[in-house]
């Protein structure tokens, strides 16, 4: 049995993977809209770190790409893992940990601190969970399933 998937539906991972881009984004900005903006701006400016405008457009972009990847390793693994909201989650948490591993060495090189860098994450660990499930569900999905027919069998 080979652990990966050698059907994949690329338009299917397309569309899975913008609504978990989307989703990701959208839990993103409301992490943020929660914290408020302006106690983020105190802890940035508590640390001695500044912004940049082009960070909300750097941040929807990976997201975009994330929830792409993170639906093309749902469509890989899911002969290996089953599929539904478990496989989506498992493909979520390791798209996650892939893309702030390297995010990490900020920390170690000194550029942010740890209490930034565990905010950013931790935020967007729970958008990448809404957007692996949903992703999974959309990817799963056959055109045409939620239409019952007519008579009570298709034709």
């Amino acid at each position: 049995m080979a652990l990966f998937s050698t059907t994949i539906n690329a338009p299917r991972v397309a569309l899975a993977g913008l609504l978990a881009g989307a989703l990701i984004n959208l839990c993103d900005i409301a992490l943020l809209m929660f914290m408020d903006a302006e106690p983020w701006s105190a802890v940035l400016r508590g640390e001695a770190l500044t912004g940049s405008f082009a960070l909300p457009l750097y941040r929807a972009l990976a997201s975009l790409i994330a929830g792409v990847f993170i639906a093309w390793l749902y469509a890989a693994l899911r002969s290996t893992l089953g599929r539904g909201a478990g496989a989506g989650s498992i493909a979520a948490v390791v798209t996650w940990i892939l893309a702030h591993l390297y995010a990490a060495a900020a920390v170690a090189t000194g550029s942010t601190t740890w209490r930034v860098f565990a905010v950013n994450t931790g935020g967007l660990l729970v958008g990448y969970l809404v957007g692996g499930i949903a992703g999974a569900r959309l990817y799963d999905r056959t055109p045409g399933s939620s239409r019952k027919p007519l008579m009570g069998r298709r034709r």
